[in-house]
């Protein structure tokens, strides 16, 4: 069993890259269509300029399944001048980032959740004894991702990380979007209470997917190779809706940094318009409403999915009609309003 520094040092880097955000799932029970096995579709978007740059969906777990990019995004990677990832990758570890992981006070997860919850938690991890587990003075929420990740020492390097290394090798300009004190941020929106429930509805979800015979990392792996953007979004489904602890921390570490991440894009593409940029950020960042590639495209970019394919094309009708019909039904609603308040007005005039 690795010891408690190990722990906190491979959490770090867990909780950096946030697994949770942004990993793909399947629902359980829900398989791949042939075609997605046989054509997988990277997570990959060109963004059009003086030179185009591109934008990567990325999954933040360490397997070569991952690693080993489809050859579209092995000569986007080549070509590119600058490589940004969420996090400048070299500089995930730190003394205040394994401090904001620990909980207040010298506590341990004893000290505020039920007996319960630390037990399915020291069976989960194959803790021998959890008064004295280091590991369980983590905070709720990086448990949540210890409890995930468990079992995938020694599966290799995430692609984050390779793609940041190979490019900071070849002399390309890297760097982070973000800070590692705004990813942490994200998760001031959950008290402690509603990390502890965080932490519970993770524990349920995996033990979902193992009496169903299922391996979550797997299926996440599967998902994401298979390139789907519905079977990506299953996965928030999975992990609970109105008034569940996701739907608040959602907002703050999906929407709130998708509009963060998406501003500082628009604004180095505009600095530097002769620079050719790969975004490398998390595949969940990238599909859904209020994504990156949203904001981008709302904000004038030409934000197109490649490589070209019936798929992909399909894909960005289908959103544009569901854009459509958003609009038309607010002009539809306008337009009461209006009448309504011209009502009176009619009334009197008669």
């Amino acid at each position: 069993m690795p010891n408690g520094r190990h722990l906190v040092r491979g959490l770090a880097r867990a909780v950096s890259i946030l697994l949770v955000s942004c990993a793909a799932a399947a629902a359980p029970g829900q398989e791949p269509s042939p075609t997605a096995l046989a054509n997988p579709r990277p997570f990959l978007w060109r963004v059009e300029g003086d030179v185009p740059s591109f934008l990567f969906g990325t999954i933040h777990l360490p397997d070569e399944r991952a690693t080993d990019v489809h050859p579209e995004v092995e000569t986007v990677l080549g070509a590119a001048d600058a490589v940004f990832t969420e996090l400048a990758m070299d500089q995930i570890v730190s003394p205040k980032l394994m401090a904001a992981m620990q909980i207040p006070d010298g506590k341990t997860l004893g000290d505020i959740a039920p007996p319960a919850l630390v037990e399915r938690v020291r069976k989960k991890l194959g803790l021998p004894d959890a008064t004295r587990a280091s590991s369980l003075k983590l905070r709720p929420f990086a448990l949540s991702l210890q409890v995930v990740l468990q079992g995938r020492a020694g599966k290799g390097v995430a692609l984050d990380m390779q793609i940041y290394k190979d490019a900071k090798s070849a002399g390309k300009q890297v760097g982070g979007i973000e800070t590692i004190e705004e990813q942490l941020a994200a998760f001031d929106s959950l008290d402690i209470a509603g990390e502890v429930g965080l932490l519970t509805v993770s524990l349920d979800v995996l033990d979902d997917f193992e009496r169903r015979g299922l391996d979550l990392c797997t299926e996440m792996l599967d998902a994401y190779c298979a390139g789907d953007t519905k079977r990506l979004l299953s996965f928030f489904d999975l992990m609970g809706g109105e008034g569940s602890p996701w739907e608040a921390l959602s907002r703050s570490l999906l929407t709130d940094r998708n509009l963060r991440m998406a501003e500082r894009i628009d604004r180095m593409l505009h600095e530097a318009p002769k620079r050719r940029f790969v975004f490398a950020v998390g595949a969940g960042h990238l599909v859904g409403a209020t994504s990156v590639v949203d904001i981008l495209r709302a904000r004038g970019h030409v934000v197109t999915r490649v490589p070209e394919s019936l798929a992909n094309i399909d894909e960005e009708v289908e959103q544009l009609k569901g854009e459509v019909e958003q609009r038309e039904a607010r002009i539809r609603l306008l337009q009461d309003r209006r009448r309504a308040l011209a009502e009176p007005t009619r009334r009197k005039a008669g």
